[in-house]
């Protein structure tokens, strides 16, 4: 048998799911560098701007006059704002960042996931069609348009490859590791610390299991304390990514910005039933019915993040559970062979379906440690990931699979329904979101350009209506969260109050600032530098638009410039008499 190098499956793998991806992203390249979604992808946007290595820089671009300072927030999306900075700062493209590194995650995933496959024992072109499966989840692209640092998964597979090196032995066997295999592990250790708090906590979470297994094993204390390397790694590079958001609170008090209740792990828990069921988004022949029955279930369910598309599993995923479990009761009736790793993995397995369910662990977790790590739906992908490493394993010690037929049409048959039942039902939600967010990309451009125009000067700007950041910033059902950052992404040369964190000084100033806009204060408003007022007709209900739009037209003329088909009105505050 032809043994292959190690790179052989995750190169593949990567090529295959960056060209199966691109039926997706290649359709709307002339909007690679627009936003593609509103609401929390601008502010992802926002945050890709405002990166620095050593954290967030503090400028006024956003939260004038005192500036927004993003430090106060807990967060380690290090890797992807890395990424998506530097990109965003060679094209000075706002957008381009952070849309590519969604691009460029589907083939990251899915080599990774390859190596995990091979951590199970399955190579060859079985792995490389399972990673490719994997890395396009209907969670990979559903979530993207919203939640892009969650949407890239790579983290997930890293923490499980993590667990996977402890749980097996192979950290154990390790020992001594040469310099190439302590590089691996620094690498694997830093991409699950810092690429987002949640990656990072359910890294920690398998590590500590595969330790625990271990022990359970007959680990000695030796062992069991080099195992534990990887777990305070975790733990020590997460505190690394977390020093500038500590300093920061240090100079600001603002102890309850992001306070979240134990109760909203229950609210927040992933849907087990809806990942073990296919996304109903089959186009096959006569599948319509399927999917309707799979709508049908939850269709009584109130509208909520855990009801959506991207919580659902796929069919390979279903399969990989069910072949894995009828594998496992043939090994186990047969009484030839004990499962080996596959034990290893049914225990991560339920181990995750634990803090995954409403009412598990997750709830003990926030009530004791942290409520922050809340929306535990967001195991997701590390669920999938072990539906499809256990079907792996038991793939990998099933003789027939190896036959040069069977070898052959099942991968390829497993990357056809991926291209038809996993991508190109996605290809027409980008195409839309791409097409309807790119014209108001178009928008915010030429409404910057008027703007600039009409007051060709570095200055400040006050945004009506006021609106808290973060989160609960919406004042009408017509304007959502983070609408205020078209401005300030697209408008360099002026200085914008949106963005000043709530609880702070910032936030308390620019509040000042929208008060003293909307009574008509022009005084106050030059005192502090401001020379224009954006106005979001959307954030008024009619009366109150017609109330605000009066009184800024007597106060200062006509509006010099406008956008947004209408929504947007620019007023230029006249310097005091």
């Amino acid at each position: 048998m032809r043994v292959r190098p190690l790179w052989w499956e995750p190169l593949w793998s990567a090529l295959i799911s960056a060209t199966l991806s691109m039926v997706v992203f290649l359709p709307i390249v002339r909007r690679w560098s627009s936003a593609w979604a509103p609401g929390d992808m601008l502010s992802t946007y926002n945050n890709s701007q405002n990166w620095t290595p050593l954290g967030y820089s503090i400028t006024n671009q956003a939260g004038f006059p005192s500036g927004m300072n993003l430090n106060l927030f807990p967060g380690v999306d290090i890797t992807q704002n890395a990424v998506a900075s530097l990109i965003g700062a060679i094209t000075n493209s706002p957008f381009l960042g952070i849309n590519m590194v969604v691009i460029l995650s589907f083939p990251l995933t899915a080599g990774l996931a390859a190596v995990a496959l091979r951590l199970v024992g399955l190579r060859g072109w079985w792995a490389i069609s399972l990673a490719v499966a994997y890395s396009c989840i209907p969670f990979h692209f559903g979530r993207a348009l919203g939640h892009a640092y969650l949407s890239t998964m790579y983290a997930a597979v890293t923490g499980v490859i993590l667990a996977l090196i402890i749980g097996t032995g192979r950290w154990r066997d390790a020992r001594p590791a040469g310099l190439s295999k302590w590089g691996m592990l620094v690498v694997l250790i830093v991409v699950t610390a810092w690429s987002g708090i949640y990656y990072a906590a359910f890294g920690l979470i398998l590590t500590s299991a595969a330790v625990l297994w271990r022990f359970a094993h007959g680990s000695s204390r030796r062992e069991t304390i080099w195992n534990l390397i990887p777990v305070v790694a975790i733990v020590g590079v997460t505190v690394i990514g977390l020093l500038p958001a500590a300093l920061a609170r240090l100079h600001e008090n603002v102890a309850g910005l992001g306070d979240r209740p134990a109760y909203e792990s229950v609210a927040l828990a992933g849907s087990l039933a809806m990942a073990l069921l296919p996304a109903p988004l089959s186009l096959l022949p006569r599948m319509g019915y399927v999917n309707e029955a799979v709508l049908g279930f939850i269709q009584d369910a109130p509208f909520s993040e855990a009801t959506q598309v991207p919580n659902y599993g796929t069919w390979i995923t279903t399969a990989c559970l069910l072949y894995a479990a009828t594998w496992c009761v043939a090994s186990l009736r047969r009484r030839k062979r004990g499962l080996g790793d596959v034990a290893f993995l049914v225990f991560l397995l339920a181990v995750v379906i634990l803090f995954f369910m409403p009412w598990g662990l997750n709830s003990i977790f926030a009530e004791f440690i942290t409520a922050q790590i809340r929306a535990w739906n967001r195991l997701l992908p590390t669920l999938l990931l072990l539906f499809v490493l256990l079907g792996a394993a038991a793939l990998a010690r099933t003789s027939f699979a190896g036959r040069r037929i069977v070898a052959s049409v099942g991968p390829a048959l497993i990357l056809l329904i991926v291209l038809v039942e996993q991508v190109i039902p996605f290809r027409q939600l980008y195409l839309d979101n791409a097409a309807r967010y790119g014209r108001v990309t178009d928008w915010s451009y030429a409404y910057a350009a008027d703007v600039n125009r009409a007051i060709p000067r570095e200055c400040g700007v006050v945004q009506l209506p006021f609106m808290v950041y973060p989160e609960n910033g919406s004042v009408s059902r017509r304007l959502n969260d983070y609408e205020h950052f078209w401005q300030s992404l697209t408008n360099g040369d002026k200085r914008w109050t949106y963005g000043a964190v709530r609880g702070s000084e910032s936030g308390s100033r620019a509040e000042g600032l929208a008060r003293a806009a909307e009574s008509g204060d022009v005084v106050r408003l030059t005192r502090e530098g401001v020379c224009g007022i954006h106005l979001d007709v959307r954030g008024y209900s009619r009366d109150e638009s017609r109330t605000i739009t009066t009184l800024l037209s007597e106060l200062t003329g006509p509006p010099v410039a406008i956008g947004h088909d209408g929504d947007w009105l620019f007023y230029r505050v006249p310097a005091p008499t």
